[in-house]
């Protein structure tokens, strides 16, 4: 009887484990959306969201997204998005996003693996000094694969 109830007690505990750890997985790879809310500098000078997300995952076409609902460009304007991680070194391409769009997705790579990343963001007309404020939504980790 004492077998049992520590086999007992040993798979609730395996089972406990598993969903806890399951959940977890799960809601990292949810399709969010995060506010973003910040300044593009002029010329090619990099601006980012201070708020940075963890990337889980290892896959880079696990993708990571961006809307951009407001622009202080203006209607049906253009900014040039990408994630970098905590080091400062890009973990993806740079996107021109059209303020208005739906969210796009967009695969990372080896350097959003794992890590601490930060939406980034530069004006596309490189030869505007004009600084505007952007705000959208975006998530690091959507769990929609490319």
């Amino acid at each position: 009887m004492k077998r049992f109830k520590k086999l007992i007690s040993i798979t609730l505990c395996i089972l406990a484990f598993t969903t806890i750890f399951a959940t977890n997985a799960f809601a990292a790879a949810t399709d969010n959306n995060c506010d973003f809310n910040f300044r593009i500098q002029g010329s090619v000078d990099n601006a980012q969201d201070p708020n940075g997300r963890f990337r889980g995952t290892t896959k880079n076409n696990h993708s990571w997204k961006v809307q951009l609902t407001s622009s202080g460009e203006g209607e049906k304007t253009i900014t040039k998005f990408w994630i970098e991680n905590e080091n400062g070194t890009n973990a993806s391409s740079a996107y021109n996003i059209k303020q208005g769009n739906p969210a796009e997705y967009k695969p990372a790579n080896d350097y959003g693996d794992s890590t601490n990343v930060y939406l980034t963001g530069e004006n596309n007309n490189y030869a505007s000094s004009k600084q505007y404020v952007v705000k959208g939504f975006w998530d690091e980790e959507t769990g929609i694969f490319l």
